[in-house]
């Protein structure tokens, strides 16, 4: 482990060297790399192991460190768990994120969340809560598809057919009415869709 004073040596000599640059930020200076290819190589230097603890670290620092107001950094702690292979908490704060991001109907990165969140659920033991978890992420996942291909979309179709399965497991009579609703909307948007084209 580095001293303090070895570590912002390093970090200087780095930046002497333009690997690196300094970045101002709240409360301390962040160092981010010059560039992508550098980062790449450094991050593929680090053994996948060691990689994984490190990653494991950080999100675990940054749940310390700002736990007054976690919703600020859902997606860097969804990307460190993500990363850590912690696939539990990479779920949680996958789906936090993917909410997040389509409440503030930045819905394409919200999808982009809630897709890697429902891969790693499969990692997790085959249980109520795993089926509930998958159950709200295709349930999110299907109105942000609705919000970025339209209410027609074989995605949309996917998610909400995937809910159903779901929903009848654990569903609740909320979440039983937003599938059937989903289903309901889609069915009846191609099927008006499809009369309109054959209309003379």
């Amino acid at each position: 482990m580095q001293s303090e004073d070895e570590l912002y040596r390093l970090l200087s000599a780095l930046q002497h060297k333009e690997f690196l640059y300094e970045q101002p930020a709240f409360p301390d200076v962040e160092y981010i790399f010059k560039h992508a290819l550098t980062q790449d190589v450094a991050y593929g230097t680090v053994l996948q192991e060691q990689r994984k603890a490190q990653h494991e670290k950080i999100a675990q620092a940054l749940e310390v460190l700002y736990r007054v107001n976690l919703e600020d950094h859902y997606s860097d702690l969804a990307h460190h768990y993500s990363r850590s292979g912690n696939a539990a908490k990479a779920v949680e704060y996958l789906s936090l994120a993917g909410q997040q991001a389509a409440r503030y109907s930045a819905n394409a990165e919200a999808i982009n969340h809630l897709t890697v969140a429902l891969a790693l659920l499969k990692a997790l033991p085959d249980t109520a809560v795993r089926t509930r978890q998958g159950l709200a992420l295709q349930l999110s996942l299907g109105a942000s598809l609705i919000a970025t291909k339209g209410y027609t979309a074989d995605e949309v179709e996917q998610a909400y057919a995937r809910a159903q399965e779901l929903c009848l497991q654990v569903g609740e009579p909320f979440q039983v009415a937003q599938v059937l609703y989903g289903r309901w909307v889609f069915n009846a948007v191609k099927s008006v869709m499809a009369e309109s084209r054959q209309a003379p």
